[in-house]
């Protein structure tokens, strides 16, 4: 499913869709309506794309009109905008030739203020604490502009707030800002245009005329701003008597903001940060972290240039006093527990009573970890987070995997514990995980401490991460978990070293010398008989399968399906790749 596909190319478009087994299994979403960055789009060409390449059987077109978000007040200003665009230029295409109906019962409102600053700071003053009102600007030069009036941390472009919503919007000279570009968007366009219940479907006289794109780029921009209001608009314009106001019939407001003021709690502004993140949009979510954790923001710029000299060994205490400051600060409300060990390297003080603590905590959480104690561990968890680390980069999930703790790891996975935290030897959860089964399966004590077959049924899905990825020959493969090789990359990676027998790899050229444990089928097969049919479906553990993907992925195969994971060291005997680089992210 794509979405959002106006904003993408035709060979981006091609690209997606060649990843297909089935080549008419694809949903493409989108509205002609919102394209923010010209690229010439519409559903005819996407129609006329799929007709050339010849996939054009069952390709069914639905147009919604029906609006769930916007109140009628809204709704009435973007389908003016809408009409104003059809007469100017004529109807995109037959799918975009529509008006918005909603289902909404809100009324809403939508006020044009001059842009003065009295009033924005009075708007500013009553709205500043509430995370149900948003601004939104053309682009992200105007951002610091407003960010000068407007002290929510909810400022947006019009490029960053496309896929969000908000109770009221707050927009700041979207017309005044291209006051030229408004009047030639307009030009002929009449109020009885505006007054027309549908759209007549006419297409443009000159198709050959591309710069009415270029026009309808700030048109859509302003179209895309006004819906993301669910209920208000507030505009503020410094031409608020600009002829595209006046054709669209607004009125300057003379009368005091009259709002009412509201704040959200800090659970709910720490709430909207969340939801943020998840869409991408990182820069506000740390500004409302900042704000409502009580530390100093820092741009990603600032951040960099702050930890490049708060962690230089060579500067001085008194030289970089505040950058240091500024970084525990940071690494502390962010849980980066690294920086702030870095500088307790570097004798700053504040980090060496942290990590002091730090260190002590470590091993109370290890031990609840050890014996069960959930009281334990939540208390742990709710001071430092659910990815708290133990020595070694261990996460809390992967020692509750190791110690065979089944409810507590799926409390963990269910609190949001990463699946692809890697520790300092580059192992994740899912490695944990098989090294403790298959350790409790060697076990002659079956009572030790460990994953048994249980918590591997129940704990293998969960933790799973989707793919291996990894590199080698400049080429980048990947492995799905459904897949046999997926399971023996794993388990080669984990029993390596107490493997037998091991082979020294050498490298003339870089004068490197690797030594590995080796794997035969034999060895193999017993590793895959462990595991329980619900992990390892029978047929997988065959030596004939085995073989047959091993055979496929060693490194020489002369196949396009060999994803050289393999290198076989002498006959019938096999190392996991020393070549191959896993891309942990990737995970």
């Amino acid at each position: 499913m794509v979405d959002e596909v106006q904003d993408i190319t035709n060979i981006q478009l091609k690209c997606i869709l060649a990843s297909l087994k089935n080549r008419q299994h694809f949903v493409l979403t989108g509205d002609s309506n919102q394209i923010v960055h010209p690229n010439f789009f519409s559903w005819s060409k996407i129609k006329t794309y799929f007709y050339e390449t010849g996939d054009s059987r069952d390709n069914r077109i639905n147009i919604l009109q029906t609006n769930y978000r916007n109140s009628l007040r809204v709704v009435e200003l973007s389908n003016s905008l809408l009409k104003i665009k059809n007469s100017r230029f004529g109807s995109i295409d037959r799918e975009s030739n529509y008006l918005v109906n909603t289902v909404s019962r809100e009324e809403g409102e939508v006020l044009l203020y001059f842009n003065d600053e009295k009033k924005k700071k009075e708007l500013n003053r009553r709205t500043q604490e509430s995370a149900r009102y948003a601004v939104i600007v053309p682009g992200q030069v105007q951002k610091a502009e407003a960010a000068r009036f407007f002290k929510t941390p909810l400022i947006f472009s019009v490029q960053e707030a496309k896929g969000l919503e908000y109770e009221n919007v707050i927009l700041v000279d979207f017309i005044s800002g291209h006051e030229a570009e408004f009047r030639e968007i307009i030009a002929g366009v009449t109020v009885e245009d505006l007054q027309q219940e549908a759209l007549p479907y006419n297409r443009a006289g000159d198709k050959t005329d591309k710069d009415a794109e270029i026009y309808k780029f700030y048109i859509n921009s302003f179209y895309v701003a006004v819906t993301r209001a669910v209920k208000n608009i507030y505009i503020f314009e410094r031409l608020s008597s600009h002829p595209a106001l006046q054709l669209l019939q607004m009125q300057e407001t003379k009368t005091e903001i009259s709002i009412r003021e509201t704040r959200s709690t800090r659970e709910e502004w720490l709430n909207e940060a969340r939801r943020l993140e998840e869409q991408g949009k990182h820069e506000q979510a740390e500004q409302i972290r900042a704000k409502y954790l009580g530390y100093e923001y820092l741009s990603p710029e600032q951040l960099e240039t702050v930890k490049t000299l708060a962690l230089d060994p060579a500067k001085k205490e008194a030289e970089v006093k505040r950058e240091r400051k500024q970084l525990f600060q940071y690494a502390i409300h962010h849980r980066r527990y690294d920086w702030v060990e870095a500088l307790a390297k570097l004798q700053f003080q504040r980090a060496i009573l942290f990590m002091k603590e730090i260190r002590a905590e470590r091993r109370e959480y290890e031990k609840h970890l050890r014996l069960g104690n959930k009281s334990g561990v939540n208390a742990v968890i709710r001071k430092y987070g659910v990815d708290f680390t133990c020595d070694g980069g261990v996460s809390g999930l992967m020692l509750a995997l190791k110690y065979g703790q089944t409810e507590l790891v799926l409390d963990m996975v269910n609190n949001g514990a990463s699946l692809t935290h890697a520790d300092d030897s580059s192992r994740q959860a899912l490695d944990y995980l098989l090294a403790s089964y298959i350790k409790y399966k060697c076990s002659k004590q079956k009572q030790t401490q460990l994953a048994n077959e249980q918590t591997l049924i129940r704990c293998w899905n969960r933790i799973c991460p989707p793919a291996i990825e990894y590199d080698c020959n400049r080429r980048r493969f990947r492995a799905g978990s459904h897949s046999m090789l997926y399971f023996l990359i794993i388990l080669m990676r984990i029993t390596a070293e107490s493997q037998p027998m091991h082979a020294k790899l050498i490298y003339p050229e870089g004068d490197e010398e690797i030594v590995g444990g080796t794997f035969d089928m034999a060895e193999l097969e017993q590793f895959a008989a462990m595991m329980p049919d619900e992990i390892l479906p029978p047929y997988r553990k065959k030596r004939t399968y085995i073989n047959s993907v091993m055979a496929m992925h060693e490194r020489e195969k002369p196949s396009p399906y060999c994803k050289e994971a393999f290198l076989r060291v002498k006959r019938g005997r096999y190392v996991l790749n020393p070549e191959i680089k896993l891309n942990q992210s990737g995970q």
